[in-house]
């Protein structure tokens, strides 16, 4: 019913939540396990890409060269990870 005879046509509404409201607080700690968690496992990837594979710097040029570098680059992270999760 938003027509010009509605008064409240023009009117905005603004409303006032909390994250309280939002949000139920065992998600919040779920995600809390979650990062922690990724800061175990897929922060550490990154770092050692960054620091033993020269994806720190780079003398590629371009969106494709870069993606091929960084795939290649992954691929043997999780190829070496693959190959300690089978060692025991």
């Amino acid at each position: 019913m938003f027509h010009k005879e509605n008064p409240d046509y023009n009117r905005k509404q603004v409303g006032f939540y909390t994250l309280d409201d939002l949000v139920p607080e065992d998600h919040l700690l779920r995600q809390i396990d979650r990062y922690r968690k990724r800061k175990e496992t897929i922060e550490r990837l990154f770092g050692t890409a960054k620091e033993y594979h020269n994806l720190r710097y780079t003398r590629e040029r371009g969106k494709s060269k870069m993606e091929a570098k960084v795939g290649l680059t992954l691929a043997c992270l999780n190829l070496k990870k693959l190959a300690k999760w089978l060692a025991g």
